[in-house]
Order: C-alpha cells, then structure tokens, then sequence
C-alpha cells in the first residue's frame, strides 16, 4: 500500500515540476514580449482607438488618459526602460571589474610592499601608540646606532638654544 502511496506522491511532484517549468516558460514569453517597444506601439494603438472623441466631456478624456493611454503605453515603456537599465548596469559593472582587474595587476607589487611596509610599522608600535624605530634598547653602549642620533638631536637642539640667545 506504501508503494502505491509513493508513486502517487511522485507523479504528482513530477506533475507539479512541469506545471511550474511551463508557468515560469509562459511568464518569461509574456514579460518579454510585453516589455518589448513593439507592444508599446501596439498599445497606444489600442489606446488611441478606445479615444472617446472630440466632443467628449474633459472628465472622459482624462479618464481615458489615465485609465487606457497611460497604464498601457506605460506599462511596455517602463519594462523596457528597466532593461535597458540593467544592461547599462551590467556593462558598467563589467567596465569596473576590468579596471580593478587591470590596476591589481599594474600596482600588484607596489600594494604587496605597502602592505608589507605597514605590517613591519605595526611591529615596531608600542601599545601607547609611539613606535621604536630608530629607538636603541636600554643599556647599549653610547655608540650603538640609534644612540648617536639622540646625541646629534641633542647636540642640535643645544646649538639651537645657543643661537637663539645671541
């Protein structure tokens, strides 16, 4: 009885498969042909023979022209103005993927030393923010590199001060 109930059951997903590839075949024929210029064109064809003449009162024809004229001319134009926008889209996206694409590549080695540059930056970065380039450890003796620099700082600030009181 099982058995029976299982192939119920997939006949009717497999049912299902195809209603909804034909549903999703027939939308897809309809939405193009509707969002094509061709139907816009057609409409306002339509729409212009549905006009209720000259001697129609102004509340018909501005009845006429929002209800027929503008949903069904409008309708087609709007569908394909959002195509056109989305193909504009997709070919300025694809423009930018080529230029990232093109500066990885001509700046790929300058971007790989920065980033090794700022990772070497970081390591010489106390946790107070001040870095230790250039700075000597504590208890080198006076001509160990580093030291001289803070003499010559030191001589130069002197000679400053020096300067400064004649």
């Amino acid at each position: 009885m099982s058995n029976q109930v299982e192939r119920a059951h997939h006949h009717a997903k497999r049912l299902y498969k195809r209603a909804a590839a034909f549903n999703d075949r027939a939308a897809l024929q309809i939405t193009t042909s509707v969002g094509s210029m061709w139907c816009a064109y057609a409409f306002m064809g339509l729409a212009i023979l549905g006009f209720p003449g000259l001697r129609a009162s102004p509340a018909q024809v501005v009845q006429w022209f929002s209800q027929t004229f503008l949903q069904l001319v409008l309708l087609s134009v709007i569908m394909v103005g959002q195509t056109v926008q989305e193909e504009l889209a997709d070919k300025r996206h694809h423009a930018q993927e080529l230029r990232m694409e093109r500066m990885e590549r001509e700046h790929g080695d300058e971007l790989h030393i920065l980033h090794e540059l700022v990772a070497d930056l970081h390591s010489h970065t106390t946790c107070d923010g001040h870095t230790t380039i250039g700075s000597t450890p504590e208890g080198a003796p006076e001509g160990a590199p580093g030291r001289t620099g803070h003499a010559r700082s030191r001589k130069s600030a002197a000679a400053n001060d020096v300067a400064n009181d004649v």
